[in-house]
C-alpha cells in the first residue's frame, strides 16, 4: 500500500485486516492523511465505506469457494459501480502442490483462472482482464456485472 500511495500521491488507501494485523502497522507521517487503518474481520460485519477500488493480495487463496465468495459480495457493495474495480493477486494454478498445501493449512486452495471466474461470477463480479505478474502469480481485474 505504501508503494501505491508514494507511487500515486493523489490517492488515498484503506488497508482492513484482523486486529492483531492493523496493530502492528505503523503508518508513516508521509501517508497520515491519506491512510485509514480498519479493523475487522472479513466474515463480519464491516463498518460502512465506499471506495473506487479494493485490492485483494493472496487472500482468496485461503478460503473455500463458499467464503471466498462471501469476501467478494461484501466487496460489491463497497465498490459504487461499474466503473470502479477489483483488483485480485493470486496465483493461477491448481492441481499442484500449492493447491495441497492451501488445503491442508487453511481449508482453502489455488484456483485456476475458470475457478476464480466461477466466484467472481456468483459474487456479481464480471473478470475484465488478467495481468502476469509471473510464471504463477497474476493479476486478475474485476468489475461489477451491473446487466
Amino acid at each position: 500500500m505504501f508503494e501505491l500511495l508514494t507511487a500515486y500521491p493523489h490517492l488515498k488507501g484503506v488497508i482492513l485486516d484482523l486486529p492483531n494485523v492493523t496493530a502492528l502497522i505503523k503508518i508513516p507521517d508521509d501517508f497520515i492523511d491519506r491512510l485509514e487503518l480498519i479493523s475487522a474481520d472479513f466474515f463480519d460485519q464491516w463498518p460502512s465505506l465506499k471506495a473506487d477500488c479494493v485490492l485483494l493480495s493472496r487472500v482468496l487463496h485461503d478460503w473455500s469457494d463458499e467464503n471466498s465468495i462471501e469476501i467478494l459480495k461484501k466487496i460489491y457493495f463497497v465498490l459504487p459501480d461499474s466503473a470502479s474495480r477489483l483488483y485480485i493477486i493470486e496465483n493461477i494454478c491448481g492441481g499442484s502442490l500449492l493447491d495441497l498445501n492451501m488445503l491442508v493449512m487453511t481449508e482453502g486452495k489455488e484456483r485456476t483462472l475458470s475457478g476464480f471466474e466461477k466466484i467472481l461470477t456468483e459474487s456479481g463480479f464480471v473478470l475484465e482482464s488478467t495481468c502476469p505478474l509471473n510464471e504463477v502469480s497474476t493479476i486478475l481485474i474485476a468489475r461489477k456485472n451491473n446487466e
